[in-house]
């Protein structure tokens, strides 16, 4: 799933089409694929919970010699995972430095208006 705006604009798939080259976003959406189909406990070395913020995981992801630390949660319904906020490790540091708070937002708002996600478009459905 993706976060979606109050105004219904889908700030994720902006986020991957701007940053992203299409084999980044393969790259990307392999490992949203797996997260989805996993157990909650069964982290791979390239997800982690984030620390400090309840509900918040971080995706690692290296590509082009960028370090892409995209957002997400589980929910807002049952073994739902939604993409809530696109970030880049600059320096040890979040870039924006407010990304961890805003994807913390985000997924309070999709808690209460289960109205603010939808469906990701994987790169495979928009091929077949």
């Amino acid at each position: 799933m993706d976060y979606l705006d109050r105004r219904g604009r889908n700030l994720v798939r902006a986020w991957l089409m701007e940053e992203l080259s299409e084999a980044g976003r393969f790259k990307l959406e392999q490992r949203m694929k797996t997260m989805a189909a996993i157990e909650r406990t069964e982290w791979p070395p390239w997800a982690s919970p984030l620390v400090g913020f309840k509900g918040i995981l971080e995706l690692k992801l290296k590509h082009e010699r960028v370090q892409y630390r995209p957002l997400f949660c589980y929910g807002p319904n049952q073994r739902q995972l939604t993409f809530l906020f696109g970030a880049k490790e600059i320096g040890d540091a979040f870039s924006p430095g407010d990304a961890p708070h805003r994807a913390l937002t985000r997924k309070s708002e999709i808690e209460r208006n289960r109205e603010q996600v939808e469906r990701h478009a994987f790169h495979d459905d928009e091929t077949n």
